[in-house]
Parts: structure tokens; sequence; C-alpha cells
């Protein structure tokens, strides 16, 4: 089908070959089965009408309750029903503007804590304008894994306008692993951060490691030997490390 696309000269889309289908002996005359065919044939293994965004979302748009079966398919529903819900991602990502009855569903999952839908929820948003104030709300969450994702999203997402709302939660934040995060989200923003590094309770923490107190095998270590720099010695530098 793909060759025969490309020697067409003008490439036909899901939409032009779901309407063909539908006159076939048996797949009529309901549209449908050919994106029934993409949602259920387009895995990390499978691939059918895998093309451009414009050959794909026209179809899409006009029958989008079969992206909504497909994305409130109970999780437990099996193999074919998870690679069903991440090519209905896969189909969203493609429309130039997401219908609002999709909104909610996609933000849970992008804010969420499945690792393998959830970056596939962020690039179905992709075409959302100004997401930066609802993910800025991820980061008062009252979950963990939710401060940390939103950090690491507006990370990702250049936008410098993020950079105070951020210093703001980290001067909050209890959780190490959500602080990580927008430490992180920082430096890729290309903030300082230095005012949030307790230098000298990093170097108490690094020094009660101190040679003295080794294991036997780093006693022999020759650490006096090693320069000094003006910030944590390389000593403690090489405690924190091991």
């Amino acid at each position: 089908m793909d060759d025969y696309r490309v020697k067409f000269g003008k490439p036909f889309g899901s939409r032009e070959l779901d309407a063909i289908v539908a006159t076939l002996p048996g797949c009529g005359p309901e549209p449908g089965r050919a994106l029934q065919g993409y949602l259920y044939r387009n895995s990390y293994w499978n691939s059918f009408c895998d093309w451009e965004p414009d050959a794909i979302w026209p179809a899409f748009i006009e029958q989008p309750q079969l992206l909504m079966e497909a994305l409130t398919e109970s999780r437990d529903s099996g193999y074919y029903f998870i690679g069903r819900r991440q090519a209905a991602y896969k189909a969203l990502s493609t429309l130039p503007q997401l219908p609002p009855q999709f909104a909610t569903i996609l933000w849970e999952v992008a804010l969420g804590d499945s690792k393998t839908d959830r970056p596939l929820a962020q690039e179905a948003l992709q075409a959302v304008p100004d997401k930066v104030p609802t993910i800025l709300k991820g980061l008062k969450d009252g979950r963990q894994v939710v401060r940390a994702v939103a950090a690491d999203w507006l990370g990702r997402l250049a936008d410098r306008s993020a950079i105070k709302p951020l210093k703001e939660s980290i001067k909050k934040e209890k959780s190490e692993v959500a602080k990580a995060a927008m430490l992180q989200a920082l430096e890729n923003l290309g903030a300082e951060i230095d005012e949030f590094l307790d230098r000298e309770k990093l170097l108490k923490e690094a020094e009660k490691g101190s040679p003295k107190n080794c294991p036997r095998v780093w006693s022999g270590f020759p650490w006096r030997t090693y320069p000094r720099f003006a910030g944590p010695t390389v000593e403690s530098q090489c405690l924190l490390i091991f």
C-alpha cells in the first residue's frame, strides 16, 4: 500500500482509505474499519498507515469517538488494547488543534505516573498553546510525582517564564525527588542555582566520611597528594561519589 501510495502521485490519506474500505464486502457501510486498523496495528512492533500528520488527522477529526474509546479502555484490557491506546495518543499528536473533549484525559496522563503513556500524552498536547500555566499548577500538586513530572516538562519546554515559579517552588519543596527535578529544570533553562546549594552543608556531610572513617580498602589512598580547590576538596568530592 505504501508503494502504491508513492506511485499514486498525490498521496491519499487514511480518510480516503477508510472510505474505500467501507465499500468492500463485509466492511461497510459504516466507516471506521481502516481507522480501527490504524489503532490496532500501530505499535512499537507494527506499522500500518503510519503516514505524515496531514494524512492521518482529517479522518480522526471526523470520528473522534474511536480515539475516545481507545483512551478510556480499561488499563487491564490486554496487549492489543494497550497498543490501541498508544496509537490513539499518536493520532492525537497529528491534529493541528486538540478537540476540547480530550483535554482532561490528556492532562491527567501527561502529569501522571505512567512512564509509558506520559510522554505520549505530552506529545499529544504539543499543539496546545499556552501550556506553561497549566503545567505550573502541577508544581503545587499534593503528589510528589506530579511535581517532579511538571518540573521535568517545564525544563524541556525551554520557556524561561517558568524560572521564577520554579525557584519559588524549590524554597517550599520537602521532597528531595521533586526538588532535584526542579533544580535540573532550572539548569536546563539556563538559570543560576547556586542560591539553592548549601556548599558548607555539603562539605560537612562529605567530611563525615573522611579517610579516618573510610573502609579499609580506601585507607591507603593518597588523598593528601591531590590538589585542593576553592570549593570542596577533591577528597570530599571523591567521598561524595563513592
